[in-house]
């Protein structure tokens, strides 16, 4: 079960951040310091060098460490050595985690039979039903994840296979 970007995670971080600009946090006066503040703290993974991977500093509330060892992990090639079976769920919905990460991993992994995907079109990255163009603010409002959702994960744990 993935919900990962299949793109280096300071790229995620950097289209995360332009979603968010745009977003209503991003149409908001108050919003602005925030999200200046996340585009220097991006800034700062962007740079970061094993000369850093000590630094006391945290950026984004973690250690260069982290941000370091992230930035060498390969999910890909992890998943593709993986040898337990593998399902990816997806929000259409998702700006988090657009459709474009999830087709990448289709491709990624299509050689494997024990490997399978489904997108929900209505779901957002919290597989939570919601209508037109998923946003910040959606995720404030309280939800559930969809029974269909609960459904395809239920049958895929105890018959390995969706249905």
């Amino acid at each position: 079960f993935f919900f990962s970007s299949r793109r280096r995670h300071t790229r995620s971080l950097c289209d995360w951040s332009s979603d968010v600009c745009s977003s209503d946090l991003g149409k908001m006066e108050r919003g602005k310091p925030i999200l200046d503040s996340i585009r220097s703290e991006v800034a700062k993974v962007k740079k970061l060098t094993a000369k850093n991977k000590e630094d006391s500093v945290l950026i984004l509330r973690l250690p260069p460490k982290y941000w370091l060892d992230l930035s060498s992990y390969n999910q890909v090639k992890t998943a593709q050595e993986t040898k337990q079976p593998m399902l990816f769920l997806q929000g259409e919905r998702d700006y988090q985690v657009p459709m474009a990460d999830y087709h990448a991993w289709e491709n990624a992994l299509k050689a494997r039979k024990d490997v399978q995907f489904r997108s929900y079109p209505k779901l957002n990255h919290f597989l939570v039903e919601g209508e037109g163009k998923s946003t910040s603010s959606e995720y404030m409002k309280k939800g559930n994840v969809a029974p269909y959702v609960i459904e395809d994960l239920s049958s895929w744990i105890l018959n390995g296979n969706l249905k």
